[in-house]
């Protein structure tokens, strides 16, 4: 059980800033197409998603109305708008990362399937809407990601807002995804600000609690359970890690205040080196690498 949560909570900081910046900057389509149907074209492509209607809105530009995401599960997830930036089209022919791309979703909510009316009609009533901006440069020559912003939003939910810059993302990481793909990429600098007022509640704690405590009789006795193993994960791993004991406190209170952690989180790492992908699959086994002067992680939690 520790070794789940420890890769659960080692993907609380890495993880997420890079994954989500693939993932949205994935948009880019297999085949570019002459003005003006190029943002259809675009469009057309999108990955497990469906749009309703395609709007260029400038020569780089385009806007998305009506999107509906699939997903895993039977929920999916329906955006009214979504507006990309700096599309370089060329590249997005030859599925090259595109340099730069400035995202905005605009009332993102999830919905239930038509299927089941019942649940269809419960989601209509109790989804989060909510709001996501993506920003990024990419340098293919140096490999070199910057993330300027990533962040959620929303009435009732509060904000996650991330930044940071990833070395080492080749063209062979982006266009064949997979271990030994990824495996030379390394992360340089992370800052993470969450301001939960329901964030945590509606999108962290359920696919969590799927993961976590399927199959337990008692969930809350469950969690009982896990907490001090995360917190004594977390302690013995920073620690060995050289993180300043202000910092371990932050993060061991955060963990006891779950799943209803008040505002505000605050994270930031520069790491120099980089930490590397065998360097974060070593934290996640509780057998971090040695203290680097360079290397320094702090956080505040009130």
């Amino acid at each position: 059980m520790s070794r789940r949560i420890a890769v659960r909570t080692t993907a609380l900081f890495g993880a997420p800033l890079l994954g989500a910046a693939l993932l949205l900057a994935g948009i880019a389509p297999a085949r570019a197409a002459p003005a003006p149907d190029r943002c259809t074209a675009f469009a057309a492509d999108f990955d497990r998603a469906t749009v309703a209607h395609a709007q260029a809105i400038g020569p780089d530009a385009c806007r998305f109305h009506d999107v509906a995401v699939r997903t895993d599960g039977p929920a999916h997830l329906h955006i009214d708008t979504v507006t990309v930036q700096h599309i370089d089209f060329d590249r997005a022919a030859r599925h090259a990362l595109q340099p730069a791309l400035h995202v905005v979703l605009t009332g993102a909510r999830f919905a239930g399937p038509a299927s089941r009316p019942l649940t269809s009609y419960i989601m209509s009533v109790t989804a989060r809407v909510f709001d996501a901006v993506l920003d990024y440069r990419y340098d293919p020559r140096a490999g070199t990601l910057v993330v300027s912003q990533l962040a959620i939003s929303g009435p009732h939910l509060g904000g996650l807002t991330m930044s940071g810059a990833v070395d080492g993302v080749t063209p062979a990481a982006v266009e064949r995804p997979g271990a030994a793909a990824a495996s030379g990429i390394r992360l340089r600098r992370l800052s993470l600000r969450l301001a939960n007022d329901g964030l945590v509640e509606a999108f962290v704690v359920p696919p969590l609690a799927g993961w976590l405590l399927a199959g337990a009789p008692d969930p809350a006795a469950r969690v009982a359970e896990m907490k001090p193993v995360a917190v004594l994960y977390l302690m013995a791993t920073l620690g060995r890690m050289g993180v300043p004991n202000a910092s371990i406190a932050a993060l061991v209170q955060f963990i006891t205040d779950m799943p209803h952690p008040r505002p505000t989180l605050t994270v930031e790492g520069r790491f120099d080196p980089p930490l590397s992908v065998a360097d974060m699959a070593a934290i996640a086994a509780g057998q971090p690498p040695a203290p680097v002067p360079g290397r320094q992680l702090t956080v505040s939690y009130p």
